[in-house]
């Protein structure tokens, strides 16, 4: 992965684990930038991939998704949600939420950049800015976004419990197998958490056109 790297402004040889990081997330993010239906993404074979199946007629717009697939690794974790598109007739990939576990708040540099070579440049807001529109205030001291008519994304910092806990680990199947890979990289890497972390949270239409509707209304 780290061939041809050296140009990068993002590569560092006192840190390379740090520029794998950036990069990993770099695909998740371009995962997230499929156009694609469900029965299309069952198709490519992610054998890697954890697919849940649900379905919930009521609840929060966000929460009507009808499948969502989970990938885990030791660093990070990814959720992509489809939901009914009702113009495909079928479910399509309209929701991501990407995770990065460490304490190192300065690498919204690193991930800003990553996610840039597929969303485009960044518009970085400030907290006060970002709450304006969201309501609530992340932990890092700016927020970078990205903005279309058919895609939002924001890119932010939490710490606590809430929402960034790892509880993705159990000891079914290959659980236990993921569980020693991560404290094996936490013992190498002491800039990762359990409890902390980046979060690039991605809506994409029609998902977000139904937002940004309800929204409108209030």
């Amino acid at each position: 992965m780290q061939q041809g790297c050296e140009n990068d402004p993002l590569h560092s040889y006192k840190d390379p684990m740090k520029y794998e990081l950036a990069d990993e997330f770099r695909q998740l993010v371009l995962l997230a930038q499929q156009d694609i239906t469900l029965e299309e993404w069952e198709k490519a074979n992610h054998t890697d991939y954890e697919l849940i199946h649900r379905n919930i007629p009521s609840g929060t717009l966000e929460e009507r998704w009808c499948h969502k697939t989970t990938i885990t690794g030791p660093l990070w974790k990814a959720e992509y949600m489809f939901y009914e598109d009702d113009k495909q007739k079928t479910c399509t990939l309209q929701q991501a939420l990407l995770f990065i576990y460490t304490i190192d708040v300065s690498m919204i540099e690193e991930l800003t950049y990553s996610a840039e070579k597929v969303l485009g440049k960044a518009t970085i807001l400030t907290v006060a800015q970002y709450r304006k529109i969201k309501y609530w205030s992340p932990q890092s001291a700016t927020v970078s976004s990205w903005t279309s008519p058919h895609a939002e994304s924001y890119l932010y910092y939490l710490t606590g419990w809430g929402i960034c806990a790892r509880d993705d680990f159990n000891f079914d199947s290959d659980g236990g197998k993921q569980y020693i890979e991560w404290q094996k990289v936490e013992k190498d890497y002491n800039r990762i958490s359990r409890t902390n972390c980046f979060i690039l949270h991605m809506l994409i239409s029609p998902l977000l056109d139904e937002k940004r509707k309800t929204e409108s209304i209030k």
